[in-house]
């Protein structure tokens, strides 16, 4: 009996221990914080890659005041340009909410879709200088570059050259401005304005000689100004385009070729030639 009750003992004693060791630890790991998960290191120059948007309804359009493709008229935005543009939409089921459309100065606007993805600036002349900067869905309409002025100034134009006879001024990054520069016309001499109303007072007050522009766009700015477009005459014929709807380089090809698509349907159908033809009758 002796060393029977020293060994039960000693057993109490390690089972005691034992229970209270597996306790504390227990109680210890409960206030370990678990190691935070994280997702392995991108390698070292792997490009990143911006998440997709869902649908048409986040691509930002923007505009400018340029009748009658795209204008404001009693605080709504029209234009043949614009009908276009909600038909499309409208087809792809894209919420009203959603079909966001900025009117910006032509600038402001071809600066903000050269450099941001998920936007598109219409309408935009297709040349070969903007080919590879952009992604094209058209063709709209038409567009003629002139060379235009007032026919009491009896201005005569018979080549490039003798445009540097003239002070011309044009829209800031227009399209005509470019064809200025590609006929030889020096840059240092081209007054450059982002308001058409403003370039039609300029030439009323001979403070320039001649716009380049949109032959039919300059017109309509021309009547809506107050003035009989009659009074204006073409003296140098600057190029020919098509207008499009121009897409950020970066922007999803999966949503631009869904709305080339519908766009397309459109015009196979026949709609594109009748929003044009209620606003060119």
């Amino acid at each position: 009996m002796p060393v029977i009750i020293p060994l039960f003992r000693l057993c109490r004693s390690v089972l005691a221990l034992s229970f209270y060791t597996v306790a504390l630890t227990c109680l210890w790991l409960t206030f370990i914080p678990s190691p935070a998960w994280s997702a392995p290191p991108q390698a070292a120059g792997e490009p990143h890659t911006a998440a997709a948007p869902a649908t048409i309804g986040s691509i930002t359009f923007m505009t400018e005041d340029y009748p009658p493709y795209n204008y404001y008229e009693n605080g709504n935005l029209k234009g043949i340009s614009v009908d276009i543009l909600h038909s499309v939409l409208t087809r792809l089921r894209v919420p009203e909410d959603d079909k966001r459309i900025r009117i910006l100065p032509w600038a402001r606007g071809y600066k903000t879709v050269l450099e941001t993805p998920n936007t598109c600036l219409f309408s935009m002349n297709r040349s070969p200088e903007r080919e590879q900067l952009f992604q094209w869905v058209g063709p709209i309409a038409p567009n003629t570059i002139v060379v235009l002025a007032r026919k009491d100034r009896h201005i005569t134009v018979s080549n490039g050259d003798d445009l540097n006879n003239y002070t011309i001024a044009t829209i800031q990054d227009d399209i005509a401005h470019n064809m200025l520069l590609k006929h030889g016309y020096l840059d240092n001499k081209i007054v450059k304005n982002p308001y058409a109303t403003s370039i039609i007072e300029m030439l009323n007050r001979k403070r320039v000689d001649a716009w380049a522009y949109d032959e039919t766009v300059a017109r309509y700015f021309i009547r809506q100004a107050g003035y009989n477009p009659n009074d204006y005459e073409r003296v140098f014929l600057l190029d020919s385009f098509d207008t499009y709807f121009a897409f950020n380089w970066d922007t999803d090809p999966q949503l631009v070729q869904k709305f080339r698509e519908a766009f397309n349907a459109l015009k196979e159908e026949g709609k594109v030639e009748e929003i044009i033809h209620n606003y060119t009758k």
